[in-house]
């Protein structure tokens, strides 16, 4: 049955399906949703029920850890649901079994479609997934930035109530309702692209442009972690680049870079500093 699949003409309208679930992935079910009681229909939940059945055929195939893996999911989603009809069945518990559910779904069908397509086919399609995912985050987030307008929500409805307009106000949503939830996307989407594409990870200046990015959006969310992480990146990256091309003028110019070291020691060690308000304790 697998190999039937496989070498059909189905084969073609299932890597559409495989790359349409990627592009859904960063909505969620912010569109399209349709409430059926209980639960929420949408897109991206009816095309990973679309999936399944052919993703799974695969099963018999996989690699023995990958297998491991996802009985080991299986297991989390049988436990959660025998600890709901044991326990409790409240919003809580609700919330957690969909999330263990997903995570198995998400792992079926990423892992399935690998063995459905093929390592070329697969990459191919998860790199347009990639690119249309970081640059939708990329583009909401710059006009978020820019204009400190977003989609309604609990960030928001915080917003209306501070006394004063603060650089959070501005700090990327998009439709996670929170920045860090945003800035831990984008980062894990750069950590993809560079692991994924070989020419984004050999452009440094592509990379620093894009940490930098990071950078801003993090400062106005004052997510400190995630400053201090794409502060690290950029700061690797220009050693980097340093290192390679400017080793000779290094040497040429080491007088010059020895003084100017020397005279900012000496201007630290003599003179006061004022410390901004942003690190001092008390009350402005």
């Amino acid at each position: 049955m697998f190999e039937k699949i496989k070498n059909s003409n189905r084969l073609k309208y299932l890597e559409l399906l495989f790359l349409a679930w990627i592009v859904t992935i960063p909505f969620g079910a912010h569109i399209g949703a349709i409430p059926l009681g209980g639960f929420t229909v949408y897109p991206n939940l009816i095309i990973t029920f679309l999936l399944l059945p052919f993703t799974m055929i695969s099963f018999i195939n996989w690699k023995k850890q990958l297998k491991i893996y996802t009985l080991l999911l299986l297991t989390l989603c049988l436990y959660a649901g025998v600890w709901g009809l044991v326990n409790e069945m409240n919003a809580d518990w609700k919330f957690d079994l969909r999330s263990v559910l997903m995570q198995l779904f998400f792992a079926i069908t990423i892992i399935g479609s690998f063995y459905l397509f093929g390592a070329i086919k697969f990459l191919t399609i998860l790199r347009k997934g990639f690119v249309f995912f970081f640059l939708t985050l990329l583009i909401t987030g710059g006009l978020e930035y820019y204009t400190g307008i977003h989609v309604s929500g609990e960030a928001t409805a915080k917003f209306l109530k501070m006394p004063e307009v603060h650089d959070v106000f501005y700090a990327p949503l998009f439709l996670y309702d929170n920045p860090n939830n945003y800035l831990v996307y984008l980062v894990l989407l750069l950590g993809l692209l560079t692991l994924f594409f070989p020419s984004f990870r050999k452009n440094d200046w592509m990379l620093i442009s894009s940490f930098l990015l990071v950078f801003i959006f993090a400062d106005s969310a004052d997510s400190r972690l995630v400053v201090f992480f794409s502060v690290v990146i950029l700061c690797l990256f220009l050693v980097k680049i340093i290192w390679k091309n400017k080793q000779a003028r290094f040497r040429e110019n080491k007088g010059l870079v020895g003084f100017g070291f020397i005279a900012f020691v000496v201007l630290l060690f003599f003179k006061p500093l004022y410390i901004g308000p942003k690190y001092v304790e008390d009350t402005w």
